[in-house]
């Protein structure tokens, strides 16, 4: 897998834009608000492999003070490790490595 370079994120970025700007024209809710769906792209704390997830249902490390999302990658290839060493698999919330209502942000 190649590392993904300056040039790639922009157009990422400019995928995302323009993806969240049809959002903004979409579907409204009956009191007149967007209706809307979030998902965070983060870097997996384990293989720093870049992963969409829920921001609030994603598995984390805490590490140095700080909550660190893990990829669904990650938490497969830790668990049996985890077991041998007493502790329990990690089981990740349904829908953590889905899109999120917006209302679910609080």
């Amino acid at each position: 897998m190649k590392r993904l370079t300056r040039k790639d994120w922009d157009a990422i970025a400019t995928a995302l834009a323009f993806i969240g700007a049809g959002a903004q024209e979409g579907q409204r809710a009956k009191e007149g608000q967007v209706m809307g769906y979030v998902f965070a792209m983060v870097t997996c704390f384990a293989c720093r492999q870049p992963f969409t997830c829920n921001p609030m249902k994603v598995p984390v490390c805490v590490h140095d003070g700080g909550r660190h999302p893990v990829c669904l990658a990650c938490v497969h290839r830790v668990n049996p490790q985890r077991v041998k060493q007493g502790l329990e698999p990690i089981v990740p919330l349904p829908g953590a490595y889905d899109e999120c209502d917006e209302g679910e942000l609080g």
